[in-house]
């Protein structure tokens, strides 16, 4: 269908692929957003002809060059196409390279947006980028890519000049934006601190009209002394600083200072921060006295007060339910977040502040509050002086029933009991003491049959937890154990024989030998496939007895287990002192495993005896040695799951990396090699 298409309407289709988001064309930090592309955005063209030929344009309007390899093909195709010159709107230069840069900005007399980086090395040539920063007319220049440490040669000196003469002749120059990283010289010192005159050239711009800088702890020194004067210099000029934390605003006042008060309305302050919020503007004493007098509030105001009490409370109910549950569930509780009051429901699944709020409102809407927060319930010790007055809210209200999780953390077995008697059959996940007393309340309120997700641990006032059967659990699908145990007797269960149809994960975090042994003997699991037990050293009885159906592990680098699991498709490895020199040594002493198809690894490639190409060469012979499919005739993925940067970034790292060269030859096998956010290596830069 796409032939019966218009041009027009084609290249409306193609262009969306094809275009360079702004906020990745003039990304300024210190890592390049293209180092982490997956996909070629060309792709698109390889379809037919026509597509080539109507979505060209779209293609060459952003051009991004990040290699020599790169720099040297857009000029190949230029020299045989000027024409494709005349489409290039916007381009990002992340190094020097050479003549090839010059011979492509020649035919491209529209570039309006400029991107380039002043990281440049002694055995770098910038002629081709000094001449064409003489023949480039831009309206918008970025700098990006800042180097760790600072770097002084002759040729970043050239190109810094180059850039400081054009920016004085430049006529149509409308805004300049600084890098919005830091060079460490000792000190963390931004770009406009190592090249100051940049800030002088700005002085003489004969058009900019806006500045943008990112502000450090050390911008102080390196604003004051020329923001005054760069502000001077045009009366319409606006300096914008930007900023990721708000403790930053303290700085800008010290610059803000140094300015005269007629310029301060031409300096900007942003603040740009996911995990930090602006400071809200303190209303005056007068401001505030007045809004109180308007909004004075009413005692006797009740919503919804000519409804009938049934539909008033499933109104009610419904707000509730979207007031208080969090978007997204939290993986520990904050603890900064507990109300005032009750603290007895789970702060993962609720918003704390809003429901405070709704149990102090009225005993009605206190009472529709608990019939939503009793859903999911934490008690830990630090509510232990609110358990009284929450088991006889329970008891009047009867509202544990609706219970779907429950979670205590030394608290007593003796209270976990009482409140478990008050749950029902709606109960599907149970963190609990492992006690008799706590598991005949269980069993006694009928939970046995509806619980999916069971954590055990133990209680700090009792040194040796009781074995606790898993004969009921029908339904249950996930085990934890964490079990502390200090006393070296531990009495054996009888031997009895209890299947546990349905469970297929076991996680163990703490658990003594005993105990775990006991419970391998008396389980039959014929659904386990996953097995987490990355802290846990014994597992040699567990894995000898029901081991034959895990799929899925997580463990340290024992070469035992292994011939215990035979249908293991996906193992993750590690140990304290994993290290990559230590991979092969390890690897050289396990057997070979048929069905492993995934293969996890922890290893970070940060530290010191890593850095020397020596080591780095043996450790990348001896992984490809190791890791062959005459070993693992199944393996198809290696993943390194360390938050180590593997990949490098750039095209002079690329030379000393020994990743790249790994994954080649791991390729060649049909392995892939995986970084910790499961993206592979792709050579765009070769």
């Amino acid at each position: 269908m796409a032939y019966k298409l218009a041009d027009e309407l084609l290249k409306e289709i193609l262009s969306p692929p094809l275009l360079v988001p702004d906020d990745m064309f003039a990304h300024r930090g210190a890592v390049s957003p293209f180092s982490r592309v997956e996909r070629s955005a060309a792709d698109v063209l390889l379809v037919c002809k026509r597509w080539m030929r109507v979505g060209t344009p779209a293609l060459y309007h952003t051009v991004v060059l990040r290699s020599m390899a790169q720099a040297k093909a857009l000029a190949s195709a230029l020299r045989r196409c000027p024409d494709f010159g005349t489409y290039i709107r916007r381009l990002r230069v992340e190094g020097s390279y050479g003549e090839y840069i010059w011979q492509a900005v020649k035919t491209a007399p529209h570039i309006t947006e400029l991107c380039l980086s002043l990281t440049v090395y002694s055995d770098a040539n910038v002629g081709g980028m000094v001449k064409s920063l003489d023949n480039l007319n831009p309206v918008h220049v970025t700098l990006t890519l800042s180097p760790e440490k600072r770097l002084h040669n002759k040729n970043q000196d050239s190109l810094v000049s180059a850039l400081c003469r054009n920016i004085r002749g430049w006529p149509r120059l409308h805004s300049f934006s600084f890098s919005s990283s830091e060079v460490h010289i000792g000190e963390r010192v931004p770009d406009y601190g190592t090249h100051p005159q940049l800030l002088d050239a700005l002085c003489d711009s004969p058009s900019v009209e806006a500045v943008h800088a990112n502000i450090f702890y050390t911008s102080r020194q390196f604003l004051c002394p020329q923001i005054v004067k760069l502000l001077q210099s045009r009366a319409n000029l606006l300096f914008t600083l930007h900023s990721k934390y708000s403790s930053y605003s303290s700085i800008f006042d010290e610059v803000r200072r140094a300015v005269p008060k007629a310029l301060h309305s031409r300096i900007v302050y942003l603040l740009k921060s996911k995990a930090e919020t602006p400071r809200r503007k303190t209303l005056s004493s007068k401001a505030t006295t007045q809004i109180e007098a308007d909004f004075l509030p009413n005692p006797f105001f009740k919503p919804f007060d000519r409804m009938d009490t049934e539909t008033r409370r499933k109104i009610l109910l419904s707000i509730a339910n979207n007031a208080f549950r969090r978007d997204k569930i939290l993986k520990t509780r904050p603890f900064s977040m507990r109300p005032s009051c009750m603290s007895w429901y789970d702060t993962r699944y609720f918003d704390g502040e809003v429901a405070s709020v709704w149990l102090q409102t009225s005993t009605e809407w206190a009472s529709i509050a608990h019939s939503v927060l009793a859903e999911h319930i934490y008690f830990d010790s630090i509510d232990i002086t609110e358990l009284p007055k929450f088991i006889e809210v329970a008891e009047a209200a009867n509202i544990l029933r609706a219970t779907r999780s429950i979670q205590f953390s030394d608290i007593p077995p003796s209270t976990q009991s009482k409140i478990l008697s008050l749950t029902g059959d709606a109960l599907v996940k149970a963190t609990i003491t492992a006690s008799r007393l706590v598991y005949d309340s269980l069993k006694s309120s009928g939970c046995f049959g509806t619980v999916r997700s069971l954590e055990l641990d133990s209680f700090h006032g009792h040194d040796v937890p009781d074995f606790v059967y898993l004969h009921g659990f029908s339904s249950l699908e996930e085990l934890s154990l964490s079990i502390s145990c200090y006393k070296k007797r531990f009495g054996a269960p009888k031997k009895v024989k209890i299947q546990v149809p349905r469970l297929r994960s076991i996680t163990i975090t703490h658990c003594p030998s005993p105990w775990l042994d006991s419970f391998a003997q008396v389980h039959s699991l014929p659904a386990w496939t996953t097995l987490d037990a990355m802290d846990h050293d014994n597992l040699k009885l567990l894995l000898q007895k029901r081991g034959g159906t895990v799929k899925s592990a997580r463990i340290k680098m024992r070469s035992e287990y292994w011939e215990m699991m035979p249908e293991l498709q996906t193992l993750e490895v590690h140990d304290e002192h994993f290290h990559p020199e230590y991979v092969p040594n390890s690897f050289s002493t396990q057997p070979s495993h048929d069905k492993l198809q995934t293969l996890k690894l922890h290893i970070t490639s940060q530290r010191k005896r890593m850095r020397s190409a020596r080591n780095r060469e043996r450790c990348q012979q001896l992984l490809i040695s190791c890791i062959t499919h005459e070993k693992f005739p199944s393996l198809h993925t290696v993943q390194f799951v360390t938050k180590d940067e593997i990949w490098p970034t750039t095209e002079r790292e690329i030379k000393k990396s020994m990743w790249p060269k790994l994954s080649e030859e791991l390729d060649a096998q049909g392995i892939t090699l995986l970084d910790h956010s499961g993206r592979a290596w792709r050579s765009r830069l070769q």
